[in-house]
């Protein structure tokens, strides 16, 4: 349900969030992002989501590319502020949640 990762240049501040899920929210977590995502990234692309599942608990990582940290910070209030994001019932299933924002480096083909 997410578009193809393509190269670019959607940046160049990229959002990263990854959370640590309760044992049981990955398929949750899932199911809220596919009818959620339309409506977000038609407010501003997703670069990529992946989820990983070995160990005690799955994780869920998040991408979103931004051509400024204010146009970050608008998008997200605007979001949150209409319902559209996060997900509904997501949060319910995460127990952490850490977030960083990157530069990209002048060679990589998603700038």
């Amino acid at each position: 349900f997410l578009p193809p990762l393509a190269a670019g240049s959607p940046g160049p501040f990229f959002e990263v969030r990854t959370y640590t899920l309760r044992p049981s929210g990955l398929a949750h977590i899932l199911a809220s992002w596919e009818a959620a995502i339309p409506q977000r990234i038609a407010r501003s692309p997703l670069t990529g989501a992946m989820y990983a599942i070995e160990g005690d608990t799955p994780r869920y990582m998040h991408i979103w590319p931004y051509a400024s940290l204010d146009a970050r910070f608008s998008i997200r209030a605007t979001a949150v502020a209409d319902g559209v994001w996060p997900p509904k019932g997501g949060p319910d299933h995460i127990l952490t949640m850490r977030n960083a924002i990157y530069v990209a480096a002048p060679f990589s083909p998603i700038r």
